[in-house]
């Protein structure tokens, strides 16, 4: 058991899984209190980013600030490398902070607009302080350790950025030293990890989107105030332009995308095709079982 590379693995994912929630949190502020089409559609946004894949993330954010030959790392010399333990933190933050959004929204869909406007001075800071937090801490903690077992177990993020992290020991045990029991007798805090979230989560009431509420969004923004808004809005717009719109724009404008795809269908269709397949198969596996278990309670 190499120790040092569990302990940095910790340290990754709960740095990230802390960073997450922070700006998780603030997402769902803004949110909250848009109208049902325009919270819609950043929710859509959210699910995209969250489903976008590491290696993309990755490679446009290394091609970007990279040490080269990285867009803008001429311009900013004073800034430490991107290859280190930070930038890892904050790529697997661009990947997970939806999951915080997604959890305190459900948990905020309980409230009544009474609860906002039972006190007049209950407005901006003091109205997060007392309601809006309190509401939110459970499912803001259930997002933090789901966060923080997905991060743990992230393997290509840190690789990439050359940070070495204990899934890269049963991938090194595995693929080098061919060892199969030698990996599977040290997967086992990979395995213990979302064991161990589920037992803690298991009597914690899981939150769930209740019916649209104008009167509740009206309220929301009404008491939340301006400022607390357009700051809300100002970083959650940065969220998706960073995590969402910048590897967006890397693969759908990059020259070398539309070049090399019609080649990929050419030379190798039957991977293409597996990928497609083995996506609709696990969706409606995973979807077949869900329906299974929610019918079964």
């Amino acid at each position: 058991m190499n120790w040092a590379l569990l302990a940095n693995s910790g340290l990754v994912s709960g740095l990230t899984a802390v960073l997450a929630g922070l700006l998780g949190f603030v997402a769902a502020v803004f949110l909250r209190g848009r109208a049902r089409s325009l919270r819609t559609s950043l929710l859509l946004g959210c699910v995209a980013a969250l489903a976008l894949p590491p290696f993309l993330v990755t490679s446009c954010w290394i091609d970007l600030l990279g040490q080269s030959p990285g867009v803008a790392a001429g311009a900013v010399g004073t800034m430490p490398p991107f290859f280190s333990l930070l930038g890892t933190v904050w790529l697997l933050t661009l990947l997970h902070w939806p999951l915080t959004t997604f959890w305190v929204l459900a948990s905020w869909s309980r409230l009544q607009p009474a609860q906002l406007e039972q006190d007049p001075r209950l407005r901006g800071g003091l109205l997060l302080r007392r309601v809006l937090w309190p509401a939110a801490r459970p499912a803001w903690n259930q997002a933090a350790l789901l966060t923080f077992a997905l991060a743990l177990n992230n393997f290509s993020i840190p690789v990439l950025l050359q940070v070495r992290v204990f899934p890269e020991e049963l991938w090194l045990a595995f693929t080098t030293r061919l060892d199969n029991a030698g990996a599977w007798a040290a997967a086992w805090p990979m395995i213990a990890t979302p064991l161990a979230a589920l037992w803690m989560l298991r009597h914690a009431p899981l939150p769930w989107p209740g019916l649209p509420n104008p009167a509740l969004d009206r309220a929301f923004h009404r008491q939340l105030g301006r400022a607390w808004t357009t700051a809300a809005g100002v970083i959650t717009a940065a969220l998706l332009l960073l995590s969402l719109g910048l590897p967006l724009r890397q693969l759908l404008f990059s020259r070398r995308t539309w070049v090399e795809l019609p080649t990929l269908f050419l030379a190798a269709p039957d991977t293409v095709w597996n990928s497609f397949l083995f996506a609709a198969l696990t969706a409606t596996l995973c979807t077949g079982l869900a329906l299974a278990f929610a019918f079964s309670l």
